[in-house]
């Protein structure tokens, strides 16, 4: 039995999201330079999906912090919220089986 947990996703510029659910899974990405994002993917009691991107970066010498986050039921609508970079693929493979692994299938 799955244990729902009071959380909060930030987002820049809009309202937060407050929502009762869990973790599903993360992925993170860093380079050299400490710059880098975390992809994180919840699922809500109700059962919907909150995505959440957070990226670290340099903008006029100066390191900055920006998050993003969406919420929705529509897998297609997850994948292009994360894209298909290779921390995202690996988020996909490890939210299975919440999620699809998006793959382009050929005839």
């Amino acid at each position: 039995m799955t244990e729902f947990k009071n959380l909060i996703v930030e987002r820049n510029g809009a309202a937060d999201f407050k929502f009762e659910g869990e973790l599903v899974a993360f992925s993170s990405q860093l380079d050299d330079f400490g710059m880098g994002e975390i992809l994180s993917l919840y699922r809500t009691k109700a059962g919907a999906f909150v995505t959440e991107r957070t990226r670290w970066f340099l903008r006029d010498n100066e390191r900055c912090l920006e998050s993003d986050a969406i919420t929705t039921t529509d897998q297609a609508e997850l994948h292009e919220f994360f894209g298909y970079e290779p921390h995202a693929k690996k988020l996909y493979e490890l939210a299975v089986p919440h999620i699809d692994v998006p793959y382009e299938n050929l005839a």
